[in-house]
């Protein structure tokens, strides 16, 4: 496992005051690859246009730090946290690679009972891709990224009884601290599906939870902070694009 990716830990940056309700942009990857052909992949070179984008224009924030702004805690102007859906192999390197950038501090999202095994959960998919297994997800943890939770199978959460549901949600945290002897304080939606059902039982066993900005969601972490909204970037989302509805969440 690296001893150490050369971050900068981006809590070390001079906080100002912002006023409580200040919208944390939470930003969504699924794949960072050039070889497969899915909508939810993102090429290397448009990731890095993305990364050069965020480090000129807005503040990369902790999870710590965006959990601790619900509560009061001071933030940079336009905070952004960034997420990674699924944790595909193939996002390994390109997160060393933005860590040596000193932005380290993102969260990424294992599904629990497919780490380092290939995507046969999704049989709705024609490609096949690689989850990453324990020593690369210890190895990002090493340069500063935080794991949330994505369930323990990818199941559609809302169609799940009481019983399955707790598996999905709970059994999936202890698994994830178990294996990687950290702690998991949130959790993503598959496909950003949830129900008030869903949402309760998410309350149980987190500290917020994440969805996407095609589903029900808020802005404002205060607001819900078990229906969190993401802006979801895929292949063909530009940088102005992007940074365009950045603007819009943060009422610029």
């Amino acid at each position: 496992m690296a001893d150490t990716c050369g971050a900068t830990d981006v809590r070390s940056r001079r906080l100002v005051s912002v006023a409580p309700q200040q919208a944390v942009v939470t930003i969504g990857f699924h794949h960072v690859s050039d070889a497969i052909d899915h909508y939810t992949a993102v090429s290397k070179q448009r990731f890095r246009e993305i990364v050069v984008g965020l480090q000129q224009h807005a503040n990369v924030v902790s999870l710590e730090q965006a959990l601790d702004a619900m509560n009061g805690g001071e933030l940079p102007p336009r905070p952004v946290l960034l997420t990674f859906d699924d944790a595909y192999e193939d996002i390994f390197e390109p997160l060393q690679s933005v860590a040596e950038d000193g932005l380290g501090s993102a969260v990424v999202f294992p599904v629990s009972g497919w780490i380092g095994r290939r995507n046969l959960w999704n049989r709705k998919t024609r490609y096949v891709a690689r989850h990453l297994d324990r020593e690369q997800l210890l190895t990002l943890i090493g340069c500063g990224f935080r794991i949330g939770s994505h369930t323990r199978e990818h199941h559609y959460l809302p169609k799940l009884g009481a019983e399955d549901l707790e598996v999905e949600l709970l059994e999936s945290r202890r698994e994830l601290e178990s294996l990687l002897q950290t702690t998991v304080p949130v959790v993503a939606y598959p496909f950003g599906s949830h129900s008030p059902a869903v949402c309760e039982a998410a309350s149980r066993s987190y500290s917020a939870a994440f969805t996407t900005e095609t589903k029900s969601g808020v802005r404002v972490w205060n607001d819900d902070p078990y229906r969190i909204r993401r802006l979801m970037v895929t292949r063909s989302t530009t940088w102005p694009e992007l940074w365009s509805m950045m603007l819009r969440e943060w009422g610029s």
